[in-house]
């Protein structure tokens, strides 16, 4: 966000700053008219709105199992653990 009225750092240089800069986010250049370098000289509804629209909606937070694979080795049971009946004669 950057205001229209700003003396303190002009609008060409915060526009190249926003095209130079890397980030794992989109940036966007939001331009406030009647604001100053603080955003404290425009509209108050006008600046909470573009505020409020820069700033991502909330997610709820779960807690997340990792996946199981999906092929499991199979079970080992005790019937094939026990050594085999000796043969009767």
């Amino acid at each position: 966000m950057h205001g229209d009225q700003d003396d303190f750092a002009p609008i060409k240089l915060a526009e190249k700053l926003v095209a130079e800069t890397r980030t794992r986010r989109p940036m966007r250049f939001e331009r406030v008219a009647g604001a100053n370098h603080f955003l404290n000289d425009g509209p108050a509804e006008d600046l909470l709105a573009t505020l409020e629209g820069c700033i991502p909606p909330r997610r709820d937070f779960r807690l997340r199992w990792p996946k199981w694979p999906a092929a499991w080795p199979k079970r080992m049971t005790l019937s094939r653990l026990k050594p085999a009946a000796p043969a009767s004669a």
